[in-house]
């Protein structure tokens, strides 16, 4: 039934911009006692289509493939999305464990998977670099949140973006001015870099204390209802929950699953 729809249908059920959500941020917002605004990056600040991460790495896998380097080395893209999701596996088993939650380095991945593949270490910034073009090229906007905070971020109030993921800063301050959004990337924190997430609180404790601003007086927004409410409430900050869509949600879980599944079935073959 899945194939019925086309991702630009499903799209319009999950433009991730919750009207009631973005009510309630901008109550927050206009309370004189508020300081800094924290939002979450992607599927929140940048929306990802429907395709799930499996997906993606197959489709940048492909096109990793087609490296020379690659070429010459009789690379394939099934090797390479192979080495892709079994060293993203290995960097998080490595890391120190917070609070139950461990946070990789970008750098750390694509060092094991050139290593696993058999091919230069000096090919690490080509294939970051193809990775955040790849990741560019199929990232939008989230137009009314971005109107949103630069509506609030006129009337005075500092805004941060704030994100669990591996890739390091200077990889979002890309991804961000690639969509126009500069005036977003003078201060951004990444749970890789600091080894602390916020689904564990940590990293919005860390964030208070750099911004000398306590939590009362700080808002967040993001799309996880973990690591984007209950995290933040449990510090004191006033969060706001802004999820993607339910087709979205329904359409990327179930082809996320059959990915997992026809994955475990080919390595089994």
């Amino acid at each position: 039934m899945l194939t019925r729809f086309t991702e630009s249908q499903l799209l319009h059920y999950a433009t991730g911009s919750n009207i009631g959500g973005l009510s309630a941020l901008r109550r927050l917002g206009y309370e004189p006692s508020r300081r800094l605004l924290t939002i979450d990056l992607f599927d929140t600040l940048l929306l990802r289509g429907v395709r799930p991460e499996t997906a993606r790495f197959q489709e940048l896998a492909d096109r990793l493939a087609s490296l020379t380097e690659c070429r010459a080395q009789n690379v394939s893209a099934t090797a390479i999305l192979e080495a892709r999701l079994q060293c993203s596996k290995l960097a998080y088993q490595a890391a120190t464990p917070v609070c139950s939650t461990r946070e990789a380095r970008i750098q750390d991945m694509l060092k094991m998977q050139l290593a696993w593949l058999a091919l230069h270490p000096d090919l690490r910034d080509d294939f970051l670099n193809h990775e955040l073009d790849f990741e560019s090229a199929r990232l939008r906007p989230n137009h009314p949140l971005v109107n949103l905070c630069r509506h609030l971020m006129h009337r005075g109030l500092r805004v941060a973006v704030v994100s669990d993921m591996y890739l390091d800063s200077s990889s979002l301050r890309r991804l961000l001015r690639h969509h126009g959004l500069d005036d977003f990337c003078q201060t951004v924190y990444v749970s890789s870099e600091f080894g602390v997430s916020k689904a564990s609180g940590h990293l919005f404790s860390l964030v208070a204390e750099r911004e000398a601003t306590p939590f009362p007086a700080i808002a967040h927004v993001g799309d996880n209802f973990r690591a984007d409410y209950i995290a933040p409430r449990r510090k004191g900050i006033k969060a706001v929950w802004l999820p993607r869509g339910i087709s979205w949600r329904l359409y990327n879980g179930l082809w996320n699953n059959a990915l997992r599944i026809m994955h475990v079935h080919l390595k089994g073959l």
